[in-house]
């Protein structure tokens, strides 16, 4: 049987409304399935000291939600039936600073994945959070409300520009963090082929073991491990999905994405199906898009209940496109469901921000028209639900060395800070450390001060030039 191997971490560090956790963690417990088969599974503990003194003893408690019974276990004394308890033998009690003790466990399971459930012993994390169904809901409305700004994890798990690793992503997310930024979305490409492999077959079914996979469950947890940072994951790159309007692929894929995230907190917000425009960029047909996004979103539902879907247009995310697309919401609850939100993508105009006209003189309402589109859909239609800008930036690099375009930095100023706060929209910029760079992976620091225009609503303008189109801009 091929290893299988899939994660839930709880990191050491915890973020508690913006400070640090007051509360000392003296290891990182780490639940991972090595093997699974028809009806059954293996999984390891690893339990790494975090501390500067040893851990003399330890106990690991945990409990399965859907029906999974263990039958064996090794290194460890395993006590109780569900809750289960394991224990430290006499020769694995002490782990050094910095060393880590392990423990393996077999066992049978119920349905086609197998849990990951939460670690708890007073050697974890105390701040553990509850499995969702134990969290107080979050409707769309209040995530909306928190979300606030966002970034994009671009080009690290949609395609191979970067390393697709939670080493190369956490330090990403850890600055913009910092800065203030509450929502990170997680484009991800489940069924083309990145660096040899697909993370979904032909049939949408996920396989457990990719490597991409693994490195994918990690960075969500590290997110989540901030504790009012949302997530946000998606379908992105799908082009045998879009291309052939594949219903059944989409729903199984889904099916098998809810299952694997059951347990995350109610912060991780599933966005169906990115920008679903065929390989020749013409439109999908919107009565077949309502189709496959309704058999995912019943399929979400089944196993998770109040768990946010995100819908948008049916071709490039354009605002416009929500009222060709959904004239009504029978596919997504018929208006009924307060966990459902829309999305757009702002890039208007494109001539400006794909193109490299850098120089455009645009006005403000080339800001607001789009949201203001989006709106008269929500208000109508979408009866009150709430927007989400989930992509939205300029391309430089493709036409620039350096950033240091004014008429670049105004936009950024403005969009977020004056436009969709406003209007209680959160934001998430497109921040693919390429063309629209801010985060540079290569030095892991910040390329230019975007980041600050977003979050600030001002920043400094070039020292050569402060006038808004400068040269940096011709």
């Amino acid at each position: 049987m091929p290893e299988c191997r899939t994660y839930h971490r709880f990191a050491a560090k915890l973020i508690l409304l913006g400070f640090i956790s007051p509360f000392a963690v003296a290891a990182d417990c780490e639940y991972s399935i090595t093997n699974q088969w028809d009806q059954g599974f293996q999984a390891q503990v690893t339990i790494t000291n975090t501390d500067s003194t040893n851990i003399e003893g330890w106990q690991v408690n945990w409990q399965y939600q859907q029906g999974s019974q263990l039958s064996s276990s090794w290194n460890t004394v395993l006590s109780g039936d569900n809750p289960y308890s394991a224990s430290n033998l006499s020769w694995n009690a002490t782990i050094k600073p910095g060393e880590s003790v392990e423990f393996g466990i077999q066992g049978t399971m119920n349905g086609n994945n197998a849990e990951q459930p939460a670690l708890t012993g007073d050697v974890c994390s105390s701040q553990t959070p509850p499995p969702p169904s134990e969290q107080p809901a979050i409707t769309a409305i209040d995530a909306a409300a928190a979300m606030g700004t966002g970034f994009n994890l671009g080009q690290m798990f949609d395609n191979q520009q970067h390393a697709a690793t939670l080493t190369e992503a956490s330090g990403k997310i850890d600055a913009y963090y910092e800065q203030g930024y509450r929502n990170v979305r997680i484009p991800i490409s489940w069924t083309i082929e990145i660096s040899g492999s697909t993370i979904a077959n032909e049939s949408g079914k996920i396989d457990l073991n990719n490597a991409r996979l693994k490195e994918i469950i990690k960075t969500v947890d590290h997110a989540l491990a901030y504790e009012d940072m949302f997530v946000v994951i998606n379908a992105h790159h799908e082009a045998v999905i879009k291309d052939n309007s594949d219903a059944v692929m989409l729903e199984t894929l889904w099916t098998d994405i809810s299952a694997l995230f059951k347990d995350r907190s109610n912060r991780l917000i599933f966005q169906i199906l990115n920008e679903p425009h065929l390989s020749n960029s013409e439109a999908m047909l919107p009565s077949k898009l309502r189709h496959m996004t309704g058999l995912a979103y019943n399929k979400i539902r089944e196993q998770s209940p109040n768990r946010i879907v995100v819908i948008g247009g049916n071709q490039w995310f354009g605002a416009h496109e929500m009222a060709r697309t959904w004239p009504n919401l029978d596919a997504v609850g018929g208006g009924n469901d307060p966990y459902v939100m829309a999305a757009f993508h702002h890039y208007n105009p494109w001539s400006y921000h794909g193109e490299g006209n850098l120089s455009t003189k645009w006005t403000e309402s080339d800001i607001s028209d789009p949201i203001r589109t989006m709106q008269q859909w929500a208000n109508g239609v979408g009866q009150g639900m709430p927007i989400y800008i989930s992509e939205w930036g300029t391309n430089w690099q493709k036409y620039k060395s350096q950033m240091d375009c004014n008429n670049i930095r105004a936009w950024y100023e403005l969009l977020d800070s004056k436009h969709a706060k406003a209007a209680g929209i959160p934001t998430s910029v497109w921040d693919d450390g390429g063309w629209f760079m801010i985060y540079d992976h290569r030095t892991n620091t910040y390329n230019n001060n975007l980041y600050q225009c977003i979050i600030q609503g001002s920043c400094e303008y070039s020292s050569n030039d402060s006038s808004q189109i400068n040269a940096a801009c011709k």
